[in-house]
């Protein structure tokens, strides 16, 4: 039972230490506009303090499409389309040509539209048989 009350206790004095709740008590909610140093735009962060930061619909692309690398996470050969997971790569720009590669080998080609999530993009599968965890890369 002891041991249970420090933790408690313990938990509680590391909270005010917390960004996220530091935010929340001042009334702030994450909602914390920066402006971002390399394209003069207004990023927003999450309540957490931790992610990327999105351009306004003015802004440009913060990272260079040439370093955008990313894996297949879902594939509908039915509507002729794949999720691409851009988790650790900068976002594409739609409209980018992009080789479907597994094994090394190249094997696909899709073109990335506009939908895209944080770190997820769709594209629309022009030729080849894409499978989950093919590696995407610009052409």
């Amino acid at each position: 039972m002891k041991i249970r009350l420090i933790i408690v206790v313990f938990c509680i004095f590391l909270l005010p230490s917390c960004g996220a709740l530091k935010r929340v008590v001042k009334g702030g909610g994450g909602t914390d506009s920066q402006p971002s140093v390399e394209t003069g735009t207004t990023a927003v962060s999450p309540p957490w303090g931790v992610g990327r930061k999105l351009p306004t619909k003015t802004g440009t692309q913060s990272a260079p499409a040439k370093a955008s690398r990313g894996k297949v996470a879902h594939v509908d050969a039915a509507l002729g389309f794949v999720v691409i997971d851009f988790t650790f790569s900068a976002m594409p720009a739609a409209g980018l040509r992009f080789g479907v590669f597994r094994n090394g080998l190249r094997i696909g080609e899709i073109i990335t539209t506009k939908m895209i999530d944080e770190a997820f993009q769709v594209a629309d599968i022009n030729r080849g048989d894409i499978r989950m965890g093919d590696d995407v890369r610009l052409d």
